[in-house]
């Protein structure tokens, strides 16, 4: 019998011959794997904040559907066998759909991979920054996952590993500050219906810091751009979207 394991990385979302043809029945069932959450997290979906913890995926159907390159049904008929196989138990809501793999901790416990490493791992990686490389700490001083939701100012569906990538107060003060001639926080919400309005077009986690402050830059040189006078920034405190 195969025993041990390897680690595998969701920076493998990244690769182009991951989505490059239709998922078969175990790319589906790897990608649920890679797509649940390693620890509790919140999620933002249509508005409303939601609790997924360790060991699920909060998801949709139209969502696989599109991301495995299958039909809807194909997608439901593959979930209600994972379902009547015991692999997923699924929670249902008028929200949005969470599934928990089951035998998660039994999958991806900390433990020690026997054969294989001596080291410990707790479930699918999410990718790190290398040593050398400039980490930009006003971006990922706190994991988005970690973010209370005071603390988010918009939330931008994305693609990859996350369903959502949360815009927040802090900074949206540094783009305010940066953009000190923009109404930024219009702005943004004309970029976040632009993401809806275009899902194939939605940028990954890392992508979306890049797209917006380009977003911005074309709206401050555009002389059609309503300009407002300079004054000093103030931390976005209204709902989150």
């Amino acid at each position: 019998m195969n025993r041990g394991f390897i680690k595998l990385w969701r920076v493998s979302f990244d690769n182009k011959m991951y989505f490059a043809e239709p998922f078969t029945r175990w790319q589906a069932w790897l990608d649920l794997l890679l797509l649940a959450n390693h620890k509790d997290r919140f999620v933002t979906f249509r508005g409303v904040m939601v609790e997924v913890k360790r060991g699920q995926v909060a998801t949709a159907e139209r969502f696989l559907a599109d991301r495995w390159q299958w039909s809807r049904g194909k997608v439901r008929r593959f979930l209600n066998h994972l379902e009547s196989a015991r692999q997923i138990v699924p929670q249902k809501s008028n929200v949005l759909s969470i599934y928990t793999i089951a035998k998660w901790e039994v999958y991806q416990g900390d433990s020690t991979a026997d054969d294989t490493t001596n080291s410990t791992t707790d479930g699918p990686q999410t990718d790190r920054p290398k040593k050398g490389k400039n980490v930009n700490k006003s971006i990922c001083a706190k994991p988005q996952g970690d973010l209370a939701p005071e603390e988010v100012a918009l939330s931008f569906p994305v693609t990859g590993q996350d369903q959502d990538w949360h815009l927040t107060k802090t900074k949206l003060a540094e783009y305010e500050s940066t953009f000190d001639t923009l109404d930024v926080l219009a702005q943004c919400r004309r970029a976040l219906q632009w993401i809806k309005d275009n899902p194939s077009k939605r940028k990954t986690t890392k992508g979306m810091t890049r797209f917006l402050g380009s977003w911005l830059t074309r709206a401050a040189n555009d002389p059609r751009t309503p300009k407002q006078e300079c004054q000093q920034s103030e931390t976005y405190t209204g709902a989150v979207l």
